[in-house]
């Protein structure tokens, strides 16, 4: 456990970086920009999200097959000949899609569009080698990278924000440069991977076997795909639909919800190379162990919503509106970090990756049909990210479901009741009597909460 918590450690330093680096700039640049510029921005960042699905799946199933294992044990030739491949095809497929940017009606859109381009290309690379790194368990060199881009991108927009630049051309410039930073040390830390070379005899062998990781790893990344677009389906009809400043808005409420959910969820690259080495009995006591801790932490993140209202109030007005959203985007916190960092997790580890693709399905498909709906029917916002949270919640639900039958463990419906009523209690609160009424009832019930689970609680964590 000593080296468990040692990897927890840098990969929770590195993100507290990222955490600083994301209040500057959901805080900083929104303030210097103006709503439809950090829309663009923001729109860069989310065009981006989706690059690692180029790799048709080949990343997922390299990582599930050599997780767990030792560095010096891999086969480098091989995997250069995958990142090779990789770079290869991504630039056919990318080609045109650059092309049809520099086509577009506007400047600000075919920027975007070009950039996206380049960058995923450039964090492919690099997220590729990343996977390396964490599958064997390098945990140390991963997190040492990610805190050099965040480093880099902090001093570069302290320099932006002194100069007062108001445009979001040069962030995103900056953001490639910087994420070209962690590519290069990633390479310097897997220099066999690249330094090895193939000869055509021995590239036939390779090819099968790429094929192979494929056909395994593209079940985890349609999984990945239907997780991702639950949420980003919603994001892109608001785009389509009512503009690039309704998109800003929504996602100004985002990037609070994203503070939490990136933070916890470092704890997922932890434990997965982790918990591949550990028998199944013992992975069933650490599933009932946490996912009670959990249940009972978790919930505590909503009582942020009142400092994150006056917080936008006072320093952003014209961003007031994505407060009324975050309401509803807030709970996210809860069910969707904890699916990403328990469930994912589990899943991968037990090699039950047809069970989450399941989960991700039954979500994206009440997500979409509810989402389409709320936008050409209710024409409603609040429609809209209402069905982003019941269908989010959906998944949690099905998933701890699916792992309680597999370890044969108690009945989840005792924590995900009470889950359930914390977050209705939460939205109705704020609704009908307000939000300084609301905190205080919402403040006092997690207090209750604590005080019948102390005990429990406390058994839990001195346990071992």
């Amino acid at each position: 456990m000593g080296t468990l918590k040692k990897n927890f450690a840098f990969a929770f330093g590195a993100q507290g970086l990222q955490l600083i680096q994301s209040v500057l700039w959901s805080l900083l640049i929104p303030k210097l920009m103006g709503v439809e510029q950090f829309g663009y921005w923001q729109l860069f960042i989310f065009y981006t999200q989706y690059g690692g699905f180029l790799s048709f799946g080949m990343i997922d199933g390299t990582y599930l097959e050599i997780g767990g294992q030792e560095y010096k044990k891999l086969n480098y030739s091989f995997l250069g000949y995958q990142l090779r491949m990789f770079v290869l095809w991504q630039l056919l497929i990318l080609l045109p899609v650059a092309i049809y940017g520099m086509n577009h009606a506007t400047a600000e859109r075919s920027f975007t569009i070009i950039t996206s381009c380049i960058y995923v290309i450039l964090a492919n690379v690099m997220g590729y080698l990343m996977y390396v790194l964490q599958a064997v368990n390098e945990i140390k060199y991963m997190s040492f990278g990610r805190m050099l881009t965040t480093i880099c991108f902090l001093s570069s927009i302290v320099v932006l924000l002194f100069l007062r630049i108001d445009i979001f051309e040069p962030y995103v410039i900056c953001y490639m440069i910087c994420n070209s930073v962690c590519m290069v040390y990633y390479i310097t830390k897997t220099k066999e991977i690249l330094a090895y070379t193939f000869s055509l005899k021995t590239s036939d062998g390779y090819l099968s076997h790429l094929i192979k990781d494929i056909k395994v790893g593209s079940v985890l990344l349609l999984s990945n795909i239907c997780g991702m677009l639950v949420l980003g389906f919603g994001r892109f009809m608001v785009d389509e639909e009512w503009g690039i400043k309704a998109f800003s808005v929504v996602s100004f409420s985002f990037m609070f919800v994203n503070f939490f959910m990136t933070f916890v969820q470092q704890g997922s690259l932890v434990l997965f190379p982790e918990l591949r080495r550990w028998d199944e009995e013992r992975i069933r006591r650490f599933y009932v162990k946490f996912r009670r801790v959990m249940s009972l932490v978790f919930p505590t993140v909503l009582l942020l919503y009142l400092p994150i209202y006056y917080l936008v109030e006072l320093w952003l007005p014209q961003y007031l509106e994505s407060a009324k959203y975050l309401l509803f985007l807030l709970p996210l916190c809860i069910f969707d970090t904890k699916m990403n960092l328990l469930c994912n997790t589990l899943f991968k580890v037990l090699n039950h990756v047809k069970s989450l693709l399941l989960c991700n399905v039954l979500a994206l498909a009440f997500s979409a049909l509810g989402i389409l709906i709320s936008i050409f029917v209710i024409k409603s916002m609040i429609a809209v990210v209402s069905c982003m949270l019941l269908s989010i919640i959906l998944r949690s639900v099905v998933a701890e479901v699916m792992l309680s039958k597999m370890f044969v463990t108690a009945s989840v419906w005792k924590n995900l009741g009470m889950e359930l009523f914390m977050v209705a209690l939460f939205i109705f609160s704020n609704i009908w009597t307000g939000i300084n009424i609301a905190f205080i009832i919402y403040a006092i019930a997690t207090l209750v909460r604590f005080v019948l689970n102390k005990t429990e609680l406390k058994m839990m964590i001195e346990r071992k």
